[in-house]
């Protein structure tokens, strides 16, 4: 209809000529047809936000149709103004959001920074304790390392100091050579 054109060619309509039932002015005493229409759309450059369309008893004036053009766009700019500020609040909204999941995220960070600096302090004390240990049984017990072909491979000093040879000796050389020969 005249509204759906005024909206797609973006361009004001004015006519006297009103087609039949069209539409009728309705008040308390009655009602009648228009003698003109004008459908202004409300468009802010290119964008249009609606129609206005204001049916009259008497011919419109030129002023007057300048003035509803005028008073159309500056409600095109009210609508476009409040258009914008509800995007940017949305977007402010949604900035918050995420600044808040970021926060959440980096909290979230900090406390797993601080259980993994809390494992690892463990884990030290733990590893002292062990080589405390290994240090004691190194100590106190005579110990030697061998492969599964009984090749020799490494040796702690009092293991060394019972057998009377030197590491660099032993390297290699397989466990048969502390049995005497007439045992093997």
């Amino acid at each position: 209809g005249l509204v759906g054109t005024c909206a797609v060619d973006k361009e004001t309509i004015y006519i006297e000529e009103i087609p039949e039932n069209y539409l009728e002015i309705h008040s308390g005493i009655g009602s009648t047809k228009p003698e003109s229409l004008l459908i202004v759309p409300l468009k802010l450059q290119e964008d249009i936000f609606g129609v206005v369309e204001i049916a009259s008893l008497k011919k419109m004036e030129k002023y007057e149709i300048e003035f509803i053009e005028e008073l159309a766009d500056n409600i095109a700019s009210t609508l476009s103004a409040a258009r914008l500020n509800e995007r940017t609040r949305k977007l402010l909204e949604e900035s918050k959001q995420k600044s808040d999941e970021l926060s959440s995220q980096e909290e979230e960070m900090r406390q797993n920074l601080e259980e993994m600096r809390a494992t690892q302090e463990q884990y030290q004390k733990k590893e002292i304790e062990l080589n405390g240990m290994t240090e004691a049984i190194d100590n106190l017990y005579i110990k030697s390392e061998y492969d599964l072909n009984g090749n020799f491979l490494n040796a702690n000093s009092n293991y060394l100091q019972m057998v009377g040879y030197h590491l660099d000796d032993l390297k290699g050389k397989n466990v048969r050579m502390f049995v005497p020969q007439d045992r093997v």
